[in-house]
């Protein structure tokens, strides 16, 4: 049973409860070739962690050797933005750059570190 829903606050609709059970419901990222409308290698799993998303960029990206660039849009969800997506991005541009120290400098310092409880 889920948690109840957070309570109006005024000025405001009812939240739902964080803590809620996915009951089997999984995480698809999908691509679409904008030219032709078409699915470009899916992915489905039951987690949309960081090593989830890198591998669905690493298996689109192997799905067309030849191309030689790719433009993914996407929002800000911590997985689009993580280290480990920085160096395989960095990798396949050739990059060889000092991409730096995760939250301290370079590249990786762009994300703040995550608030202390």
């Amino acid at each position: 049973m889920a948690p109840p829903d957070l309570p109006p606050r005024p000025g405001k609709v009812a939240r739902r409860e964080f803590e809620y059970k996915r009951h089997g419901t999984l995480s698809f990222p999908i691509n679409f070739d904008v030219a032709t409308g078409q699915v470009v290698c899916p992915s489905n799993g039951p987690t949309r962690t960081e090593a989830d998303f890198v591998a669905h960029v690493r298996r689109t990206v192997a799905s067309e050797p030849n191309v030689t660039q790719w433009h993914f849009v996407l929002d800000n969800l911590d997985i689009h933005r993580s280290e480990s997506l920085v160096r395989f991005v960095a990798e396949v541009a050739g990059i060889t750059d000092d991409l730096g120290v995760k939250y301290v400098r370079g590249v990786l310092r762009s994300k703040p570190p995550e608030p202390r409880s």
